[in-house]
């Protein structure tokens, strides 16, 4: 989950202007599929459907952005 939450908060630009490897995935479903994660729990991740909720309004945002 840490490395969702990395990419998802990078403000850094490469050279090129871009954020590098997220650039790969577009934000939003990065943020849907960490909404999954924390739907379902398991593996050391506590299970947070309220969270993931708040993850899929945020997505779900940039998409219409």
């Amino acid at each position: 989950m840490d490395w969702y939450e990395t990419v998802v908060n990078t403000t850094n630009e490469d050279d090129g202007g871009e954020f590098d490897a997220a650039m790969d995935d577009p934000i939003y479903q990065l943020q849907a599929v960490m909404a999954q994660l924390y739907l379902v729990g398991g593996y050391g991740l506590e299970k947070d459907p309220s969270y993931a909720g708040v993850l899929m309004a945020f997505a779900f945002a940039r998409i219409n952005y």
